[in-house]
């Protein structure tokens, strides 16, 4: 899922088949950078979608309008559990920002460890649309940080063991 800040990076953002095929190698790009670092996981989109709601933004004082990470994440989280989807999903949403706390990294606006266990895997991604590049890397470290990797630009040998 996307919001409304991240389709507005790109004048094709609008466009429901530019966005599947966008996502779809975004997440190639993530699956094999996995795959390369011994894990092997099939990743498969399942649904593009925009939704505006999700993104919590603030109302009032100094950080009018700004996204609140935090509120956004639980949403996130909340929205997935009502999918009632398999244990082995992850539910992305991915915004444009900007965050009410200056962030150098998101790393702390995932779910940490969830993947194949009762509780829901959600990952709230800060990125831009980059059609000819497909920028990957932020995606894929939320999503080696959902699966679980104590470190997700390399793997630890307590990664390994997942």
């Amino acid at each position: 899922m996307y919001d409304k800040t991240f389709k507005r990076t790109f004048p094709n953002g609008t466009n429901e088949t530019f966005m599947k095929t966008y996502f779809e190698n975004i997440f190639k790009k993530v699956q094999e950078g996995i795959n390369k670092k011994g894990v092997m996981v099939k990743i498969s989109v399942a649904n593009v979608s925009c939704r505006d709601k999700l993104a919590k933004h603030h109302r009032y004082g100094k950080y009018i309008g700004k996204i609140n990470g935090n509120k956004t994440l639980r949403r996130l989280i909340k929205y997935a559990e009502s999918m009632n989807h398999s244990n082995d999903s992850i539910h992305y949403l991915f915004v444009a920002g900007p965050f009410d706390v200056p962030r150098i990294q998101t790393d702390d606006l995932h779910t940490n460890n969830t993947f194949c266990t009762k509780n829901a895997s959600a990952a709230v991604v800060e990125t831009s649309i980059f059609p000819k590049h497909f920028y990957h890397y932020t995606t894929q470290k939320m999503t080696a940080l959902t699966l679980g990797f104590k470190s997700p630009t390399s793997l630890s040998e307590q990664d390994e063991k997942i």
